[in-house]
C-alpha cells in the first residue's frame, strides 16, 4: 500500500468519526466499530486511529478502543470540506481523496457500491446558490442553539465553496446538505416557507440521486 493510500484511509476514518460524533469532542466510540464501517480490519482501524491520535485529531478515551474526536480534529474535517481544493496540514486535497457518497452520509473506502452519477448543470448550481441565499437570512429565525447554530454555518461555508469551485463535487454536496436537513429537523415544521420544505428535499434528490 503506498503513502497516498494510507492517508486516504486516515482521512476517511477521522471525517467518518466526525460524522458519527457530528463534530461533537465530548461523543466518545469504538474505534473498532468505526473501522468496520469503512470495512478496515482489526489491526488497520486501530494503526489509522493511533496515528490520528499521536497527530492530535483523536482522544483516547478509555479502554478497549474508546476513542473520541478532539477539537482540532473537528477543524481539520470542516478545513478539508470547505475547501476540497487544497491540502490540510495532515491531508491531501478532497478531490484527489475522492470521497464517494452515500445515503445518511455513510462512507466506504473506495466504494463501488455507494457511488452514484449525478450531472451538475448550471441549473443545479443556481439553485443551491438561491437555497444558500435564501438559508443565510432565514437563520435568525431558526433561534437555533449554538452549538447548531455554528454546525450549520459550517455546512452552509462548504456549500459556499462548493458551489463557487470550478470542479464542485456532487459528493460533497449532497452530504452537506443532508447533514443540513438533520440538523432543521424539529425546527422547519416550524417555518411554513418552501425552502425547507419543498428546496431542500429537491436539491437532496438532485444532488444524491435518491
Amino acid at each position: 500500500m503506498n503513502l497516498e493510500e494510507i492517508k486516504k484511509q486516515r482521512f476517511l476514518f477521522l471525517k467518518k468519526a466526525y460524522e458519527v460524533t457530528k463534530g461533537d469532542p465530548s461523543y466518545m466510540f469504538s474505534m473498532f466499530e468505526l473501522g468496520k464501517e469503512l470495512e478496515f480490519d482489526s489491526d488497520l482501524s486501530k494503526r489509522i486511529a493511533q496515528y490520528l491520535i499521536n497527530e492530535g485529531l483523536l482522544e483516547a478515551r478509555a479502554l478497549g478502543g474508546t476513542i473520541g474526536i478532539s477539537h482540532a480534529g473537528v477543524l481539520e474535517v470542516e478545513e478539508a470540506l470547505s475547501n476540497p481544493n487544497k491540502p490540510t496540514d495532515h491531508f491531501l486535497p478532497v478531490n484527489i481523496i475522492n470521497v464517494q457518497s452515500m445515503n445518511n452520509s455513510v462512507i466506504q473506502q473506495g466504494s463501488s457500491h455507494s457511488s452514484q452519477t449525478v450531472n451538475i448543470t448550471s441549473k443545479n448550481i443556481n439553485d443551491l446558490k438561491n437555497f444558500i441565499s435564501e438559508l443565510k437570512g432565514s437563520i435568525d429565525k431558526l433561534q437555533l442553539e449554538s452549538v447548531k447554530h455554528s454546525e450549520l454555518l459550517s455546512e452552509i461555508a462548504t456549500l459556499e465553496a462548493q458551489s463557487n469551485s470550478p470542479r464542485p463535487k456532487v459528493s460533497i454536496i449532497g452530504e452537506t446538505l443532508v447533514t443540513i436537513r438533520s440538523i432543521l429537523e424539529g425546527v422547519a415544521g416550524n417555518i411554513a416557507t418552501p425552502l425547507f420544505q419543498t428546496v431542500l428535499p429537491q436539491l437532496i434528490a438532485a444532488y444524491t440521486g435518491s
